[in-house]
């Protein structure tokens, strides 16, 4: 497994209850895997960013029981495997975006996805993001539970596995594919 190249990471405790406020470009080189990282139990954490460009993963990674992460951007643009990415248990997570350009590989959010830090599921997630065409924004719900969407964002797609298939369902396949190698 090769590891994540980050090009800004914000990570518990160290960055616990901190509001950051970051409205310049954020630019990653051709070797960033996740342009924002947030990671190891992140708390009571703020961020206020401007434009924010895709690395060849994520624009934004938030893995590992963060919680309570409260998330705003200008522009966001994908070009990476998946636009934003929450996984390893993290819950009660908060994402604006204002204008969503581009499209993830995969999808442009992914929520419950595979995590080498944490298989608990991803829950309390709340999405209120727009795309200047109006275009869907393709949502993956895995190992988690739907997302709640802000009135007047979106479109959302939904897309495999369906977020109606239960909680429960959905995590048992995801550990039989995970063992079988053919999801990671």
């Amino acid at each position: 497994m090769i590891p994540d190249n980050n090009l800004i990471s914000f990570n518990g405790p160290h960055h616990n209850g901190l509001t950051v406020e970051h409205p310049d470009l954020i630019l990653p080189t051709p070797q960033t895997t996740d342009t924002l990282k947030f990671s190891t139990e992140l708390t009571a954490f703020r961020g206020i960013f401007g434009k924010v460009y895709s690395g060849t993963e994520d624009a934004v990674d938030i893995n590992n029981r963060c919680h309570d992460i409260v998330l705003g951007f200008d522009t966001v643009v994908l070009g990476g495997k998946m636009g934003i990415t929450i996984k390893g248990g993290s819950k009660d997570i908060g994402i604006t975006i204002r204008n969503l350009v581009g499209r993830g590989q995969e999808v442009d959010v992914d929520i419950g996805n595979w995590s080498d830090q944490s298989h608990e599921p991803v829950t309390g997630v709340y999405l209120d993001i727009r795309r200047a065409d109006k275009s869907p924004v393709t949502v993956r719900v895995i190992n988690g539970e739907k997302p709640l969407l802000a009135p007047g964002s979106g479109p959302y797609k939904f897309i495999f596995p369906q977020p109606w298939i239960p909680l429960s369902l959905r995590a048992k396949v995801f550990q039989q594919l995970r063992r079988s190698g053919l999801f990671r």
